[in-house]
């Protein structure tokens, strides 16, 4: 497995925004965040948050935790990369068995995430949008979107893999649909926008027939329940039923 911010996106690009690194660094930093912009393969959460630590990029005495997600600043005014500055960074790795877990991570009592790479920043979702495809012309694999109370991010996420061939297979887009949440926890938040950063506003338990759910080809659907609570769910948590009608 290859995690976007290896050593020239840890160490290099520090260096790089602070101190104008060579030529040839500054190409190993700028294929570092190209590979993470593609999201090809599952980032390395843990090695990425230890590294940046490493190095000082990160203070981690202001770690704040929004469900299993951990929200680091970076020090110094925040991380420049090709013209775009970005204030925090957000992470979480389901492989507790990683080195230094607990010291960056800590699982919520919420739905996990997921192992995931997040870089928030005040720039607006279409100068980010116009920023991955200036670094990576043939297109992206990141999410990008807005953030509740302003702001934007750009979001490297396993789940988000995980659910492009789910969607491949599933019919029916564009309206409502019989669904149960499929879900190790035994539950499934329901939020008020699509992504983890919404407030939580309803939950639906496992194999409880109570939900409906319009599928599209994006990582968050529209959900509701029969008793009236309306908002988004993750696709990796969401079934389609086909409940016989005679």
């Amino acid at each position: 497995m290859t995690h976007p911010f290896k050593r020239p996106l840890t160490g290099l690009l520090f260096a790089a925004t602070l101190t104008a690194s060579g030529a040839a660094q500054a190409q190993d930093v700028q294929q570092a965040v190209i590979d993470f912009i593609q999201c090809y393969s599952e980032p390395d959460a843990a090695e990425t948050i230890a590294d940046m630590a490493t190095g000082g990029i990160l203070n981690l005495s202001a770690t704040r935790y929004e469900d299993s997600s951990s929200c680091i600043p970076f020090n110094r005014g925040g991380l420049t990369i090709n013209g775009v500055t970005f204030d925090t960074i957000c992470a979480f790795d389901e492989d507790v068995s990683v080195p230094d877990w607990s010291r960056y991570f800590q699982r919520g009592p919420g739905t996990s995430p997921g192992t995931f790479l997040e870089l928030r920043t005040q720039a607006s979702v279409g100068l980010l949008q116009a920023w991955a495809l200036e670094l990576s012309p043939s297109g992206y694999g990141v999410q990008i979107d807005s953030l509740y109370g302003g702001g934007a991010y750009v979001l490297c996420s396993s789940l988000y893999q995980q659910s492009e061939e789910y969607y491949e297979e599933e019919q029916g887009y564009g309206e409502y649909m019989d669904a149960v949440v499929v879900d190790p926890d035994g539950y499934t938040n329901i939020r008020s926008g699509p992504g983890t950063n919404y407030p939580i506003v309803g939950r639906v338990y496992v194999d409880e027939l109570d939900m409906q759910a319009i599928p599209t080809n994006q990582d968050w659907w529209e959900v509701r329940t029969y008793g009236g609570t309306e908002g988004w769910m993750h696709a990796s948590r969401i079934e389609l039923i086909y409940l016989d009608q005679n």
